[in-house]
């Protein structure tokens, strides 16, 4: 199956319209994923650095678009072969994810999640012993079947065969008439994994080094109730932003 792309939330995207607003210096609140790691296979982490640097450039070379709008950028101190962790709340919830350049989806574990050969692949042992995978709170949606994010996540298919994997009725297809069936499921593999998962819009809230906090009002984002050697979930900076909105709260 195709990967999904151009998808969800573009931090550098979301951060540049910060800064055109704002004169003041944002700090992420990044973690290395080996800063806790006591016991690392020298065979796994080349491993893991040239699948994810395979992924990215495969992923960039295929999809590299022209963009006719110019943004300020926010650079991260990412380095290559790096990991890093982000991480945020959902209903008060805290939220784990790896920060991947090679990714354009953000997504991570709901709860009932089963993943299949997960055993040993989180390297660092403060994720593995954190919080269980949320439960969707009471104001996520289900993102509709014509947004265009859920065109994204299935490979830029139109809006009438998204409705007719809804099981929508031919009648409803031809008068537009969808309005009840929400996005179905998607597919997304890496280089080393893959997830099904299905897309939601809620708020979420997102700790600074500062006094201020980010929160994304709208935010869309994939929660995956099935992956395949992916216990963590993963925020991608090259996904878009159409439904993320934020404001900038005091903490």
């Amino acid at each position: 199956m195709a990967t999904s792309y151009s998808l969800l939330l573009c931090f550098s995207l979301c951060f540049s319209l910060i800064f055109i607003s704002s004169s003041q210096t944002l700090f992420l609140p990044l973690t290395h994923s080996l800063s806790k790691t006591q016991f690392i296979s020298t065979h796994h982490l080349i491993k893991s650095a040239s699948t994810r640097s395979v992924t990215r450039f495969r992923r960039h070379h295929h999809h590299k678009k022209k963009n006719s709008h110019k943004h300020r950028q926010v650079y991260l101190p990412l380095s290559p072969g790096n990991d890093y962790t982000l991480s945020f709340t959902l209903d008060s919830q805290p939220i784990f994810l790896y920060l991947d350049t090679g990714s354009d989806l953000v997504w991570f574990p709901c709860q009932p999640f089963e993943c299949i050969l997960c055993e040993g692949k989180v390297e660092n042992t403060s994720l593995a012993s954190s919080t269980p995978p949320p439960k969707l709170s009471k104001t996520a949606a289900p993102v509709s079947y014509k947004s265009s994010a859920c065109s994204a996540a299935h490979s830029n298919l139109p809006s009438s065969d998204l409705c007719a994997i809804s099981h929508c009725p031919l009648e409803s297809i031809e008068t537009s008439d969808c309005q009840k069936h929400s996005c179905p499921q998607f597919y997304y593999a890496y280089g080393d994994g893959s997830l099904i998962a299905r897309l939601y819009h809620d708020s979420i809230r997102l700790p600074l080094s500062n006094p201020t906090a980010l929160i994304f009002n709208n935010f869309t984002f994939g929660c995956a109730h099935t992956a395949l050697a992916e216990p963590i979930g993963v925020a991608g900076p090259t996904s878009s932003t159409e439904s993320a909105h934020f404001r900038k709260v005091r903490s």
